[in-house]
């Protein structure tokens, strides 16, 4: 049910799914992925607890 709201989120992209904390999440997409590839950063709950992913340009 998570995977398919955050792809909801995503449906124009591929969702990245980092890990780690919300917090720095719109930084670690940032440098992972240059702005012209990078859609959005979201959270997304994964077993019980929110990590990062990033919403990205399909190639």
């Amino acid at each position: 049910m998570a995977t398919t709201e955050a792809q909801l989120v995503c449906d124009v992209g591929k969702l990245v799914i980092l890990g780690g904390p919300c917090t720095t999440c719109p930084a670690r997409c940032l440098k992972k992925f240059p702005v012209p590839l990078l859609i959005a950063n979201l959270c997304v709950p994964v077993l019980g607890t929110s990590v990062c992913a990033c919403c990205v340009v399909e190639q």
